[in-house]
């Protein structure tokens, strides 16, 4: 008879991309961050690959938002609207950082 570790194992599961990973880690601290009596230790590497990405992302959202300004309007409300859902997941990944450094100033 399999265990229910063989079980689980033999069942494919979609891997979770890094970048989700850490948006759930990000989530994570924020909330243990803020319900912890102490000060939680630093997630540095964490910390240092969000800002980064936030960074990137933000280089990527003006040069897009430049390009579609200059270029053609066949699929503008398109890139408009893709341009949008990425600006507003940015700001996602920004309040959650705000939040988690005010948690940490606030103790």
């Amino acid at each position: 008879m399999d265990s229910i570790s063989d079980i689980l194992g033999s069942v494919s599961t979609p891997s979770i991309a890094a970048r989700t990973q850490d948006l759930h880690a990000l989530t994570r601290a924020w909330v243990t961050e803020r319900v912890a009596p102490e000060l939680l230790p630093y997630p540095g590497a964490l910390m240092a690959r969000t800002l980064a990405r936030v960074r990137a992302q933000i280089e990527a959202v003006e040069e897009q938002a430049a390009r579609g300004a200059e270029g053609p309007r066949g699929r503008g409300a398109s890139k408009a609207f893709r341009l949008v859902v990425v600006q507003t997941e940015l700001e996602r990944v920004k309040f959650l950082v705000r939040g988690f450094l005010r948690a940490r100033i606030a103790k």
